[in-house]
């Protein structure tokens, strides 16, 4: 006999008196042969091509869904009491967003009613979101007057009579009672308190026919799985009630009811099995198990990735922490804290984090592969960045996991596809940014091998939808990393029409700004291409769109360092190409003004590498100011971005060269507001530069 029915996660079997309980399961390894690219070298680096998507075979499919109920005759008999419900942490975000567009003053449905466009920049939002005003219906459940976590064992005989059977140790006791209709119900009691109730019924009952009668139809069930994805049975965390399915039926069917004190676990597990992305709900289940139990890593965990997805990397790096503390150990964990620190810039310390990590000979291979996905992508994207490195670790990371893709346990199957799937994108960005041979034909060859991936994954094991708009800004992303873009309208209709689509299935408010932050980010990559490629009109089209979506969601969440730079570089290109297109200085200033405060912080670490570019647009910010006689600002412009391009230079990320054009416009500037003697050293350090040119 077994006791402290308490245990919910990846299920397993164990017995309680004769009858099926839902248990936690240890995860065993399985491998088949590696699916690798090969390696090879002409000049520069002709880099491997990926893996045949045909080669992969398909696991088991994933998780059923949870029941739909009609009303049938009472099974049991049960009641509820309510629970006051602990509050939850309060911030508003407001509804979402719109795609309208008119101009940097144009007025859409984001604006004030003036017709004003509000700054993103001014509506700072740093607390993680919550909505207390629809809080969770907790209501301990029942049984025939016996109620978990309330009942004594004398109030228990006193209500149903003396038990059939009795079995005590220490301060556990194990008690068996038999009455109409059911096969046997046994109680288990700590400290002579009821905890749990295990109702064993005679024969098996459709999931459907008991939902109503226990008055679970309002509450979402959260399904319990064995290894394999195969449902062993559901739970339904708001009542503290969990059925256990017969193993011999086909269709789900219950041969248990257990009656359960409300506690953290299901709540987490409801979080954890949330395949539809509903990620407000998922919050307000996490914060309340943690409520229960602040103690429960997984629930940090589970809300920190939730958190980062949702664009509050500030938030979510505060629950990844309180992960590791409980958790050390926890490799899962200590990857999720260190991607949410490279995203707000502390490159660092999540290299030094990953790095740990990386030195343990504890590791699953599926563990390593997560590592070594994760090096390569801060190599790949920090200050020094190292493609040649980054894709050593991507193709051993690929190594690594491959052998787990088609395994029969369902979450060793799923974490080996996603990060497979995120070792192809980044090697693609690899190729197109690195110094390789035949950079557009393999990188498009290692994002097509990614698309199949996304679409095996997305159908057969509960995949994130979102990731078949992401594979879609990853091209864009790539083709604007190319020296010669190609033509992006397919990509960037595709991520349209895939952001629709899943923005249309959506009711959760978060998920949808994720989505339209990815598109927004996505097009304003095609906006980059056109511009390149010299379609100015297109160009803008691309950026009318991307505008609405980027500032709609700017308003609604924080923004990390980098997002503000990527955000003023944005607006600095519509502007350029008002100003050199267009010959429109004042239009490419009114974009310009938007820039500035994004461009003028402390650039982030991983984009220290491009200083130089910055600088540079401060010069061009300063021509469009010369062509309208706006002198003095243009003179201060100019000299912002020459001290960006000099720390550039000096930092070797920038030739020295680059710093004639600032210091001859500077020359002229100066020399017409009649600063003789100012115009004049520059002048004389832009000879300089040149003349040194000359003699190399």
């Amino acid at each position: 006999m077994c006791f402290g029915m308490r245990s919910f996660g990846c299920v397993g079997v164990m017995l309680l008196a004769g009858g099926l309980v839902i248990s936690t399961a240890t995860i065993g390894v399985c491998q088949i042969p590696a699916l690798l690219p090969s390696a090879s070298s002409e000049g520069e680096p002709t880099f491997a091509l990926p893996p045949d998507t045909a080669t992969i075979q398909r696991a088991p499919a994933a998780l059923p869904t949870a029941d739909e109920a009609k009303p049938t005759p009472a099974v049991a008999e049960t009641q509820t009491k309510s629970v006051t419900t602990p509050p939850l942490s309060t911030t508003e975000t407001g509804p979402g967003t719109s795609v309208n567009f008119a101009g940097p003053d144009g007025k859409g449905r984001n604006d004030d009613p003036n017709g004003a466009r509000k700054d993103p920049s001014s509506e700072k939002i740093t607390a993680a979101p919550a909505d207390p005003a629809d809080e969770l219906d907790v209501r301990v459940t029942a049984f025939k007057e016996v109620e978990p976590s309330t009942t004594t064992y004398k109030q228990l005989i006193e209500t149903w009579g003396e038990p059939s059977g009795e079995t005590r140790r220490q301060n556990q006791a194990a008690v068996t009672f038999k009455f109409e209709p059911f096969e046997r119900v046994d109680v288990a009691l700590v400290d002579d308190v009821v905890n749990t109730i295990v109702v064993n019924l005679v024969d098996p009952l459709p999931v459907n026919e008991v939902v109503p009668q226990l008055q679970l139809t309002d509450v979402r069930a959260v399904p319990l799985p064995n290894e394999a994805g195969e449902l062993l049975g559901q739970v339904y965390p708001e009542r503290g009630v969990t059925f256990g399915f017969d193993p011999n039926t086909k269709a789900p069917a219950v041969r248990q009811i257990i009656v359960d004190q409300i506690s953290a676990e299901p709540f987490v597990l409801r979080a954890k099995y949330d395949f539809a992305q509903a990620y407000r709900k998922d919050l307000k289940d996490l914060n309340y198990a943690l409520s229960l139990d602040p103690q429960d890593a997984e629930a940090h965990h589970l809300k920190a990735e939730i958190l980062r997805k949702s664009g509050y990397n500030t938030a979510a790096l505060q629950n990844a922490s309180a992960a590791v503390g409980l958790e050390p150990k926890n490799v899962k964990y200590q990857i999720c804290a260190a991607r949410i620190a490279a995203e707000l810039g502390q490159f660092q310390s999540a290299l030094s984090r990953v790095q740990k990590q990386s030195q343990r000979n504890d590791l699953t291979d599926l563990q390593r592969a997560q590592v070594e996905c994760l090096l390569g992508d801060l190599q790949a994207r920090g200050p020094n960045r190292d493609f040649q490195g980054a894709s050593q670790r991507f193709v051993k990371s690929i190594e690594l996991a491959s052998p787990l893709l088609s395994d029969k346990r369902f979450a060793a199957r799923r974490d080996a596809k996603q990060v497979i799937i995120d070792a192809h994108m980044a090697m693609a960005i690899c190729v197109a940014s690195g110094n390789w041979q035949r950079k557009e034909e393999v990188s498009t060859k290692w994002l097509d091998r990614g698309q199949q991936l996304i679409e095996d994954f997305v159908k057969f094991d509960q995949g994130d939808p979102a990731l078949q708009l992401i594979i879609h800004r990853r091209r864009l992303a790539a083709n604007s990393a190319l020296p010669r873009p190609l033509d992006p309208n397919e990509d960037a209709e595709a991520a349209i029409r895939q952001a629709r689509e899943l923005i249309a299935r959506s009711t959760d408010d978060l998920y949808k700004r994720r989505i339209e932050w990815e598109l927004g980010t996505a097009l304003a990559d095609a906006m980059q291409i056109e511009h390149r490629r010299g379609k100015q009109l297109e160009a803008i089209r691309y950026a009318e769109t991307a505008v609405g979506l980027l500032e709609g969601v700017a308003k609604t969440r924080p923004l990390t360092a980098r997002n503000e730079f990527q955000l003023g570089g944005f607006y600095f290109l519509i502007g350029s190409i008002y100003a050199i297109h267009n010959q429109n200085h004042q239009e490419a200033i009114a974009w310009f003004e938007k820039a500035k405060p994004r461009l003028s912080t402390e650039i982030p670490p991983a984009l220290k590498a491009h200083q130089g570019r910055f600088g540079e647009w401060f010069v061009s910010m300063g021509v469009s100011h010369w062509q309208i006689d706006s002198t003095e600002k243009a003179i201060e412009l100019t000299e912002k971005g020459a001290n960006m391009m000099k720390g550039a230079v000096d930092a070797g990320h920038l030739s020295e060269a680059a710093l004639t054009v600032p210091y001859n416009n500077l020359a002229a500037m100066l020399e017409k507001a009649g600063e003789a003697d100012r115009a004049k050293n520059y002048a004389t350090l832009a000879t300089a530069i040149e003349t040194e040119i000359e003699k190399r």
